[in-house]
C-alpha cells in the first residue's frame, strides 16, 4: 500500500516502502495528491472545485488542461488502482491501496482512540510546503492545520484526564506536556497543566515551567501573561488552595449591582462602519475591522532554539530621509518611499512589509539587527531624496542586516522629470539583488509609466502624502481630492491618480464627512474609469469593491474585486484586509482568519491589525486570544487607549469581572477620545457607574457628554435607579422625539429603529415596539449579514422583551448566547433591560446552559 504522510516531515513511499520522491518535488501535482488524500470528509471532488482550487489563475481550457496533465503524471507514478472516480470530471483515492497519516489520524480520534491518534500527529500538515498562485489551496491548508492541532490538542487533554480517572499521575503529566507542546501559547491549557503539577506537587516545576512561559510570551510575542494566569503562577509559591482556572466567578464576583442598567461597549467600533449609521446609542456598535489572524508558533516547552533567517527576499523598506533644503519638499521623499513600496509588492515571491509597520522606524536609532528581528525580514532598504531646484539626488542601498553588508547601493543625480525612471530602476535592481524571480506581468508592472506628466505625477504624491496622515481628518481628505482632482486635469489618462481619488471619495463618504450619495457615486465613477485605463490596478479594484461593499452591501462583489486586486499586488495588506473583512459579513470565518494572517504577516507591527484581532476574537466569544491581541496592540501603540478598555471589556463578558476596567479607567484622563472608533472615555466611565449602580456620578458628568439622545439615556437610567420613574418617563418620551427626528433623514439606520423599539416598549406602546422589531427582522443587516446580524440579535431581544413578547424575547436571547455575539450570560446579569425576566426560571435556565461564554472554533 502507498503511503503519505503530512502530519510533520512530508514522505511519500511505495508498497515496497521505497521513496517516491518524483512526486513531493512537483509542487501543484504534489498539492492534488495532498488535497484529494486529507479532504474532510472523504469523498471524490470534481474537476471544478480542483481547478479553482490549484489552477485559479488560467482559463478554463488551461486550467483543466493542466488538472488532466497532473492527474496523469500521478496515475503514472502510483499507479491507475489507486485513483477512482471518473476521469478528470470527478477524482478520489481508494484506500484500499492508499494510506495518508492525516485520514488515519481522525479515524482513530472516531474511534475514541487519543493515544494512537497522537502517535500519527508528528507535526502541522504540511509544515512548509508552498504553492505559488493557489490561495484557495494555501487557505484551505491553513484551515485543515489549524482543525488538525485543534483536535490534537484536545485529544491529548483527553488523555490527561484519562490518566487523572486512571490515579496515574506520571502519564497524565506527560499527557499535559504534550498539549502544552502542541499550543504553547494557550492559557487555559497552561493553567490545566499547572493544576496537574499542583497534584503531584512539584513546586520545583511549576516555578520552572512558569518562568518559561513568561520568557516564551514576553520574547516571542511582546505580552504578559493574563491577570488569570498571573493569579495562578502566584499561587505556586505557597500551594496555597487551588490553582484558578477558568470556571465562573463566584456568586461575588458575578452579582449584579441593585439596579444595573444599559449595554455596554465591549469593543468599538470601526470608524467606517459606525459613521456609516449603525451606532447604538447606549450600547456602542462593536466592530471588527480585520479578523482573528493567528501568532508565532514557537514551542516554549522545547526550551529556546536558533530561529530560521528569514531569506533576503523578505524586505522591508525603512521610511526615505528627506534631505532637502525646503521643509515643503519633504512629500516627495515619503512619495517616493510609498510608490517604491506598491511597485514591490506587486511581485509575488518577496514578501514586502506594509507601510504602517515601516513607518515607526522613520526617526529611529535602533540598530539595523534589532528592527530586521521586529519586522522579520532579510532585507533592509534605505535611502534619501534631495531636491535643489529642479534636481534630484536618490540615494538608495539595500542591506544585510545580520553581516551589515551592502548588498547593493547606487546614487541617482537626475532631474525631478525623471523621478518615474529613478523608481522603475530601482525596483528592478532590488528585485535583481535578492534573487527574486519575475513573472512577465510582474515585470511589466515594475516597469510601468502611469503619467508621462510631471507636473501630474507632482501633485499626485502631494495628494498620497494628504491622503496618508494619520488621524482621519477631513481637511487632509478634502485637500487630497483637490490635488488628485489637478492632477487628472493635466492627464486624464492617469489611472493610479483616479484609483486614488476613488479611494478618498470613499473615505470622505464612510466617514460621513460628506454622506451625500453622490459622493459615494463619485467614487465607483473613477474606480470604474481607473480600472478601463489600467485593467487589472490593484487601486482600482481595491476603490471599486469598497463602493459595492458601501453602496449595496454587496460582499460577494466586493470579494471578487478585492481578490482581483490581489492578482496584482499579492503584497497589498490593505487588499487583504478588506478580504477579510468581506468574508467577516459572509461569515466565513476561516477564510476570515487566513485573509487577516496574510494582512498581519505583511504588517506585523500594526497596532489597528492587533485591534482588529482582538475585536474579532470578542466578537467570537474567543477572549483569551482577544485579550492576548488587544495587549499586543497597547505595547505597540502605548497611547491607544481603547485598546487597553476593550481588553477590560473582554474580562467583562467572560468573567463578570470589573475589576481590570475600574482599574485601566482610574490609568485615564476624565475624558478624551479613546481612539478605535470608541469613542469618548466619559461615555465608558458612565457605563461603568450605572453597572456599579452609582446613579448620582452619573447625572453629576452628563454635562460633559456631547451626542443629546446619549445624554438624555444616561440620564433616564439614572432616574430609573433613583426610583423616580416619572422624571425618566419624561426624558425616554424626548429621547424618543429626537430617535424620530434622526429617522427623518436617516431611515435605513438599523441603530435608530432598534433604539426606538426599545424606547417604545419601555413607553408602553407595545404594539408600535413590535412592528419595529420586525422591522430589524425583515432588514440586510439581520437576514443577510453575519456580522451584524450578532449585533441586531440582542437589540431586537430587548425590544421584544418590553414589547411583552417575552417568548420570542427568550429565542433570541439564546441564538444571542449560541452563536458569535457580543453578549453573553455575564452581561445579562449586568444589564438592567433584562430585570423584566430577572426571575423567570426560563432566563435561569438560560444563564446556567451558557454559564461558559467561551464557543467552540467556528
Amino acid at each position: 500500500m502507498i503511503q503519505l504522510r503530512m502530519l510533520g516531515r512530508l514522505t511519500l513511499t511505495s508498497e515496497d516502502g521505497a521513496p517516491m520522491g518524483a512526486v513531493l518535488n512537483q509542487p501543484k501535482r504534489f498539492a492534488l495528491l495532498a488535497y484529494l488524500a486529507a479532504v474532510h470528509p472523504p469523498a471524490d471532488s470534481s474537476r471544478d472545485t480542483l481547478i479553482a482550487l490549484l489552477w485559479p489563475e488560467l482559463d478554463e481550457s488551461r486550467a483543466r488542461t493542466g488538472l488532466r496533465q497532473a492527474l496523469h503524471g500521478l496515475r503514472r507514478e502510483l499507479g491507475a488502482r489507486v485513483f477512482t472516480g471518473a476521469g478528470d470530471e470527478r477524482v478520489g483515492l481508494d484506500t484500499a491501496h492508499f494510506w495518508c497519516d492525516v485520514s488515519a489520524f481522525r479515524a482513530e480520534l472516531r474511534e475514541g482512540n487519543a493515544e494512537a491518534a497522537l502517535a500519527l500527529y508528528q507535526g502541522p500538515l504540511l509544515d512548509g510546503f508552498h504553492v505559488a498562485d493557489a490561495p484557495d489551496f494555501e487557505r484551505w491548508v491553513d484551515r485543515e492545520r489549524r482543525r488538525l492541532e485543534q483536535a490534537a490538542v484536545g485529544a491529548a487533554w483527553r488523555l490527561v484526564e484519562a490518566a487523572q480517572s486512571a490515579g496515574d499521575p506520571a502519564a497524565a503529566r506527560r499527557w499535559a506536556e504534550r498539549a502544552l507542546e502542541l499550543a504553547p501559547y494557550e492559557e487555559t491549557g497552561f493553567r490545566r497543566y499547572l493544576k496537574v503539577l499542583e497534584q503531584q506537587g512539584d513546586g520545583a516545576a511549576a516555578m520552572s515551567a512558569a518562568a518559561a512561559f513568561r520568557r516564551s510570551l514576553s520574547q516571542d510575542l511582546g505580552l504578559e501573561p493574563s491577570a488569570v494566569t498571573a493569579d495562578a503562577i502566584d499561587a505556586i509559591r505557597s500551594w496555597r488552595g487551588p490553582v484558578r482556572s477558568d470556571p465562573l466567578p463566584d456568586n461575588k464576583q458575578r452579582s449584579a449591582p441593585a439596579n444595573p442598567t444599559a449595554p455596554v461597549t465591549v469593543a468599538t467600533a470601526s470608524a467606517f462602519d459606525v459613521l456609516r449609521g449603525k451606532r447604538w446609542l447606549l450600547a456602542a456598535i462593536p466592530v471588527v475591522l480585520l479578523i482573528a489572524g493567528g501568532l508565532a508558533a514557537a514551542r516554549w516547552m522545547r526550551g529556546d532554539s536558533t530561529p530560521t533567517r528569514p531569506a533576503h527576499t523578505s524586505i522591508a523598506v525603512l521610511p526615505f530621509r528627506n534631505l532637502s533644503a525646503d521643509s515643503a519638499d519633504a512629500y516627495f521623499a515619503a512619495g517616493l518611499h510609498d510608490e517604491l513600496l506598491s511597485r514591490l509588492s506587486s511581485v509575488s515571491t518577496l514578501r514586502v512589509v506594509g507601510r504602517t509597520s515601516v513607518a515607526g522606524y522613520q526617526h529611529s536609532t535602533k540598530p539595523l539587527p534589532a528592527i530586521a528581528e521586529e519586522l522579520m525580514v532579510g532585507s533592509v532598504v534605505e535611502g534619501s531624496v534631495q531636491i535643489a531646484g529642479n534636481r534630484l539626488r536618490v540615494v538608495v542601498q539595500l542591506l544585510d542586516p545580520v553581516t551589515q553588508e551592502e548588498l547593493w547601493v547606487e546614487r541617482y543625480d537626475r532631474t525631478i522629470d525623471d523621478a518615474l525612471a529613478v523608481q522603475q530602476e530601482i525596483a528592478e535592481r532590488i528585485v535583481a539583488a535578492v534573487g527574486a524571480t519575475l513573472t512577465g506581468a510582474e515585470a511589466d508592472a515594475l516597469r510601468s509609466v502611469p503619467t508621462r506628466s510631471t507636473s501630474a505625477y507632482e501633485l499626485y504624491l502631494r495628494g498620497l502624502e494628504y491622503s496618508r496622515r494619520p488621524a482621519l481628518r477631513s481637511e487632509n481628505d478634502m485637500a487630497a481630492a483637490e490635488l488628485f482632482e489637478r492632477a487628472i486635469a493635466l492627464d486624464s489618462a492617469f489611472a493610479p491618480a483616479r484609483a486614488a481619488l476613488a479611494l478618498v471619495h470613499w473615505r470622505i463618504y464612510a466617514l460621513r464627512i460628506d454622506p451625500a450619495p453622490t459622493r459615494l457615486a463619485a467614487a465607483q465613477r473613477e474606480a470604474d474609469s481607473a480600472l478601463r485605463l489600467a485593467p487589472g490596478l490593484p487601486e482600482g479594484h481595491l476603490a471599486l469593491g469598497l463602493a459595492r461593499y458601501m453602496s449595496r452591501s454587496d460582499f460577494r462583489g466586493a470579494l471578487r474585486q478585492f481578490r482581483l486586486g490581489l492578482r496584482a499586488a499579492p503584497n497589498h495588506a490593505e487588499l487583504w484586509n478588506w478580504v477579510g473583512n468581506a468574508h467577516r459579513h459572509v461569515g466565513e470565518w476561516d477564510s476570515v482568519a487566513v485573509a487577516y494572517e496574510r494582512a498581519r504577516s505583511i504588517e506585523p507591527r500594526s497596532a489597528n491589525l492587533y485591534f482588529s484581532i482582538g475585536n474579532t476574537n470578542h466578537y467570537l466569544h474567543r477572549y483569551p486570544e482577544a485579550i492576548a491581541a488587544y495587549r499586543r496592540a497597547a505595547v505597540l501603540a502605548p497611547d491607544f487607549v481603547q485598546a487597553r478598555l476593550s481588553l477590560a471589556w473582554s474580562y467583562v463578558l467572560w468573567q463578570g469581572q470589573l475589576d481590570t476596567l475600574r482599574a485601566v479607567l482610574a490609568t485615564l484622563p476624565q475624558s478624551g477620545n479613546a481612539g478605535g472608533g470608541g469613542g469618548d472615555i466619559l461615555f465608558q466611565r458612565l457605563i461603568l457607574a450605572q453597572i456599579e449602580g452609582r446613579p448620582d456620578s452619573v447625572l453629576a458628568n452628563l454635562s460633559a457628554v456631547p451626542d443629546p439622545l446619549a445624554r438624555v439615556g444616561f440620564a433616564a437610567a439614572a432616574h430609573t435607579q433613583r426610583g423616580e420613574y416619572a422624571v425618566a418617563r419624561a426624558l425616554l418620551d424626548t429621547a424618543l422625539a429626537i430617535v424620530d427626528q434622526r429617522l427623518l433623514t436617516a431611515p435605513e439606520d438599523v441603530g435608530l429603529h432598534g433604539e426606538r423599539g426599545v424606547l417604545l416598549g419601555k413607553l408602553g406602546h407595545r404594539q408600535a415596539a413590535l412592528r419595529e422589531a420586525r422591522w430589524l427582522e425583515q432588514s440586510d443587516d439581520y437576514r443577510k449579514n453575519r456580522f451584524t446580524e450578532g449585533l441586531i440579535i440582542g437589540k431586537r431581544s430587548v425590544v421584544l422583551l418590553h414589547a411583552g413578547a417575552t417568548d420570542a424575547a427568550l429565542a433570541e436571547i439564546e441564538r444571542s448566547l449560541a452563536g458569535p455575539s457580543w453578549s453573553t450570560v455575564h452581561w445579562l446579569r449586568l444589564d438592567a433591560n433584562f430585570d423584566p425576566i430577572r426571575n423567570d426560571p426560563r432566563f435561569q435556565a438560560l444563564l446556567v446552559k451558557y454559564r461558559n461564554p467561551l464557543l467552540p472554533s467556528p
